[in-house]
């Protein structure tokens, strides 16, 4: 699996990047140690909403999502609205924890 540095340089580089290929490319000449599916879904995870990303990929309501990260519901209704955006540092950090569904 993708150590948590490279995860989190690589999810910087997708939310810049247009295209999945061109995400991939720069990943590739930055040097970045992983595999192009593992490209491929870091790319997938950030251009994905926060609702999607609950939805899709875990499967779970808000409430369960509350129980299991300890996130205000409030907190997540407003991140799914787009009213905020979670601190960088924690959508990397739960974004990651995606990665290993």
């Amino acid at each position: 699996m993708v150590s948590y540095s490279t995860f989190s340089q690589a999810f910087r580089l997708a939310r810049g990047c247009e295209t999945e290929s061109e995400y991939v490319q720069i990943c590739t000449d930055a040097g970045l140690e992983t595999g192009e599916d593992i490209f491929k879904r870091i790319y997938v995870i950030a251009k994905m909403s926060w609702r999607e990303r609950r939805e899709k990929i875990l499967g779970i309501s808000r409430a369960e999502m509350h129980r299991r990260y300890q996130i205000p519901i409030r907190t997540l209704e407003d991140w799914e609205a787009g009213k905020y955006k979670p601190a960088d540092y924690i959508e990397i950090l739960l974004a990651y924890t995606l990665l290993q569904k």
